[in-house]
């Protein structure tokens, strides 16, 4: 599959493969600046949400230290009610001295069960996508009872996923802008590079060595073209060498050509010279 997409990479047009390159490079700058931005604010928010729970904790176990004291479970249960003003409260139970359940609160809808006993108090986790935190209730240096607070992370995750839409969004713009600036200049490179490459096709199929390729710029492609057009002259000029060669060659073979069959002519007429003489000998003698 990787040998695959790198060969079909490597076949790509320089045009394409050059705004590939700038996509992909912008992509992976935005890419690590988000991830380093998410890196710095995700626990930055969570230190943020982890500080608000526990301040509710101290808030509510504040304000049901006379219910413990006195012993009002329904004066507790009304004070734990009150969270219900905090969205990110899923339940609260507040435990005696000695561990046992006091009072509670739990938000509608929500599969969430007081400890049997007491947590150990002053504690803050994030188990089972939740965040939960343990309060010491304390009047005059004695403990009162202990105060539990379930709460939801899904403010957390509400904000892991609007990074991933910031991300998608920002990748896209990205994208965008780099294909409308690239395109025109991505043809600084691709053009020169396409009209040297059809000189190259046209000098190969018709066998013309006497076409040049037109050089644009003064960089890196119009060396390379400069170099070709030398080649194409290098070669023209020996072909041309080639054929006044083959021309006085052709010259000098019908020279001699002549010059043999002028030869042959003359061993011919000589031959024939020679024969006459002996026939009228011939011919004159007795029988």
């Amino acid at each position: 599959m990787r040998r695959t997409i790198s060969r079909r990479v490597r076949d790509l047009s320089i045009r394409r493969k050059l705004i590939l390159i700038t996509m992909s490079t912008c992509g992976i700058a935005v890419m690590l600046a988000i991830g380093i931005f998410i890196g710095l604010d995700l626990p930055s928010y969570r230190h943020g949400l982890e500080l608000d729970l526990t301040s509710t904790a101290a808030m509510a176990g504040a304000n049901s230290k006379a219910a413990l004291a006195f012993g009002d479970e329904e004066a507790a249960a009304e004070t734990l009610s009150a969270l219900s003003a905090k969205p990110l409260v899923l339940a609260a139970c507040l435990y005696r001295q000695q561990g046992t359940l006091f009072a509670a609160y739990k938000r509608p809808d929500t599969p969430i069960d007081c400890p049997p006993a007491a947590p150990t108090g002053g504690t803050t986790s994030f188990l089972d996508n939740r965040m939960t935190t343990t309060h010491v209730v304390v009047r005059q240096q004695r403990q009162l009872g202990t105060l539990y607070l379930a709460a939801d992370l899904q403010p957390l995750r509400d904000r892991l996923r609007w990074y991933a839409a910031l991300t998608t969004i920002v990748l896209a713009i990205c994208c965008f802008v780099v294909v409308v600036m690239a395109t025109p200049l991505q043809g600084m490179i691709s053009v020169p590079i396409g009209r040297l490459a059809d000189v190259m096709r046209t000098v190969k199929r018709e066998q013309r060595f006497d076409i040049r390729a037109a050089k644009s710029q003064d960089d890196e492609v119009g060396t390379l073209i400069d170099g070709f057009n030398d080649v194409l002259s290098e070669v023209e000029d020996r072909d041309q060498k080639l054929r006044r060669h083959q021309d006085r060659l052709e010259e000098e073979v019908a020279s001699r050509t002549a010059e043999l069959q002028k030869l042959n002519r003359d061993l011919t007429e000589a031959k024939d010279r020679a024969k006459t003489p002996t026939r009228r000998r011939a011919s004159s003698s007795p029988i």
